[in-house]
């Protein structure tokens, strides 16, 4: 099932940060140079599916802000802000003194295709950071994925951008369709993984329309797939 260009009307994900996380199927600790050439190709992939009144979110760890804002704006994005995501409860070591500064924050770079569109009011706040708490396996959304996002981080996003298809190439947890799902707007999650994907599709329920979950080989868009590493 291709994904036509200009189909799709928001992007909201997260790639690998290539921080050495244990993902199925895929290394998270390419050389530098292959990890920004893999960027470059999934976003110019995602610039072509998109439609001109099109925005995307990119949830980044800090060591990548550097170079990734440059990178979609040579491919031809336009930077619009950037988003700060509060994260409260402590994670791993995030409670003991390991590194110079713990990291309890992630940034999300929002950018645009096209002219600028106005935003939707919403039920949620228009602050620029956000403070949602990191899903563990005791939260009632559960804990299937190394880097889950909380559901009411993708609602509060997608509740105030417009755009009826949404589209999460990294789908992960599934929590960006779920979030889709719960505000009516019509979903599509990419992966290679099995695994995934069925954890994704279980987490949907047995209501999956109108959201639709897909091997990345069935959307004809192989470079929004982590590739697999010998």
């Amino acid at each position: 099932m291709p994904l036509n260009s200009e189909s799709i009307d928001l992007i909201l994900t997260s790639p690998p940060y290539n921080v050495g996380l244990r993902y199925d199927g895929y290394s998270d600790n390419l050389p530098h140079d292959e990890f920004v050439k893999f960027n470059h190709d999934w976003l110019a992939d995602a610039y072509r599916v998109m439609r001109e009144t099109g925005r995307m979110y990119v949830v980044l760890g800090d060591n990548m802000l550097w170079w990734f804002r440059e990178l979609a704006e040579i491919i031809g994005l336009t930077y619009v802000q950037k988003l700060v995501w509060c994260k409260p409860n402590f994670v791993g070591s995030a409670g003991r003194v390991t590194n110079d500064w713990n990291y309890m924050t992630e940034d999300i770079l929002l950018f645009r295709k096209g002219k600028r569109t106005p935003m939707l009011n919403g039920n949620t706040t228009t602050h620029n950071w956000m403070v949602e708490t990191v899903p563990q396996s005791n939260f009632t959304e559960g804990r299937i994925h190394p880097a889950q996002f909380p559901v009411s981080l993708c609602l509060r996003i997608l509740d105030r951008t417009p755009g009826n298809i949404v589209l999460d190439p990294f789908v992960g947890s599934g929590s960006v369709l779920v979030a889709a799902k719960r505000l009516a707007r019509v979903g599509i999650g990419i992966d290679i993984v099995p695994d995934v994907i069925q954890r994704a599709k279980k987490r949907l329920d047995a209501t999956m329309s109108p959201l639709l979950v897909i091997n990345h080989e069935q959307a004809d868009m192989p470079l929004f797939a982590m590739e697999e590493q010998a």
